[in-house]
C-alpha cells in the first residue's frame, strides 16, 4: 500500500535531484557519453518527463508491480535444503498460475559504431575537466577472454600502464584508465573504455597522452609476465561465496554459457603468451574509431587542438537531457 502524497513527495524529491544533477560536471559528462554512444536512446533522454513522473498514481504503479507476478518468471535459490523441500514450500508458499503470459522479449539498447573520430565538448567552468573515450568493438566472444584479460591486467588499474604513465610519470592526470569491457549478454557488443580526470589546463595534453598509449600501446615483457602472474592468482584466490552463485550462474547463462567457465578461462590464460595480447591490442584496439567526451571549461582549454582530434560537436544542456 502507498498514500499519493507520499508518492507525490517522492516525485518532488527527485525532480529536484534532477536538477541538482544538471549541476554536476560528473552527470553532465555521463550524459554526453550517453547521447554519444546511443543517440536518443541515452538514459538521460529517454525518461519520463517531470510533467509525466506528476502525473503517475500511485495505484497504477504497484499494480504494475503485483501484476509481474502474472507472467512466466524463474526462482533461483541457493543454500542448505534439498531440491525437493525447496520445492515444496514454493508450491506452498507461492502456488502460480498454469496460464502465466510469456515475458515481453529483451530489447538491448544498440551502441553506435561511429565510422570515424568523434568529440563531443559540453562548455562548464570546473576545476576538473571529464574526459571520456568509448570505442565499440566486437560482439562478445568467449574466445577473447584471455586477450582482453591480459590487455585490461597490463593496461589498466592503478598497476597499469595507463595509469603510470599519465598520473605517476608525468602528472597529468587526479585519475586515469582504460579497460576493455565484455559485453554482459550474448549478441551484444564489447566496448573499450578510457577515463581522465585532469585539470582543465591539462586538458589535451592529458588527452593526447591517453590516446597515443591506446592506439600505440608499448609492450614489454617483464610487465606482461606479472600480469599473468597476477591474473592467474586472482583466479586461485577468488572463490565465489554462496551468495554470489546466483548472480554468477545468472550472468554465465545471459552469455550463453552451460557450464561455469572459469577452469577453461585460467588454462586458456595459462597457456597465453606475449603474442596473445600484442594479437589482441593489434585486432581489437588499436586505431578504431572513437568518442571522446569532454567537459570542462572552454577559457581554459585549446579548442582548436580539441577541435583536431575529429567531428567535433558542442552540446547544450538542452541536448543532454530530457527534463
Amino acid at each position: 500500500t502507498a498514500e499519493q502524497q507520499t508518492l507525490a513527495d517522492m516525485v518532488e524529491n527527485f525532480i529536484t535531484q534532477r536538477q541538482q544533477d544538471k549541476k554536476s560536471h560528473r552527470t553532465i559528462a555521463s550524459a554526453v557519453r550517453e547521447l554519444a554512444r546511443y543517440g536518443e536512446d541515452s538514459n538521460f533522454i529517454n525518461v519520463l518527463s517531470n510533467d509525466e513522473l506528476r502525473g503517475l498514481e500511485a495505484d497504477e504503479l504497484l499494480d504494475k508491480c503485483s501484476s509481474l507476478l502474472d507472467y512466466k518468471h524463474t526462482i533461483r535459490y541457493t543454500g542448505s535444503l534439498s531440491a525437493d523441500q525447496i520445492t515444496s514450500k514454493l508450491r506452498s508458499y507461492h502456488p502460480a498460475d498454469d496460464e502465466l503470459k510469456d515475458t515481453p522479449s529483451y530489447v538491448p539498447r544498440e551502441v553506435r559504431v561511429p565510422e570515424s573520430v568523434e568529440v563531443r565538448f559540453h562548455d562548464k567552468v570546473t576545476a576538473q575537466a571529464m574526459v571520456y573515450l568509448d570505442t565499440p568493438s566486437v560482439i562478445y566472444d568467449e574466445a577473447l577472454i584471455p586477450g582482453s584479460s591480459y590487455y585490461n591486467q597490463y593496461f589498466g588499474g592503478m598497476s597499469g600502464l595507463a595509469f603510470q604513465e599519465l598520473r605517476e610519470s608525468r602528472a597529468l592526470a587526479y585519475s586515469v584508465g582504460a579497460y576493455y569491457a565484455n559485453a554482459s549478454r550474448t549478441g551484444e557488443r564489447n566496448q573499450l573504455v578510457g577515463m581522465i580526470g585532469c585539470q582543465v589546463d591539462k586538458t589535451i595534453e592529458a588527452l593526447s597522452g591517453l590516446l597515443e598509449l591506446i592506439d600505440d600501446m608499448p609492450v614489454s615483457e617483464e610487465r606482461f609476465e606479472q600480469g599473468r602472474e597476477a591474473l592467474v592468482n586472482s583466479y586461485r584466490t577468488s572463490k565465489i561465496g554462496f551468495r554470489g552463485v546466483i548472480s554468477s550462474v545468472d550472468g554465465w547463462n545471459k552469455l550463453g554459457l552451460t557450464e561455469d567457465p572459469r577452469p577453461a578461462r585460467l588454462q586458456a590464460i595459462r597457456n597465453a603468451n606475449i603474442t596473445t595480447l600484442t594479437d589482441f591490442f593489434e585486432d581489437e584496439i588499436k586505431g578504431r574509431p572513437k568518442y571522446i567526451t569532454v567537459v570542462g571549461d572552454k577559457a581554459k582549454i585549446d579548442m582548436e587542438l580539441l577541435k583536431q582530434h575529429g567531428d567535433f560537436t558542442e552540446v547544450s544542456l538542452e541536448e543532454l537531457f530530457a527534463y
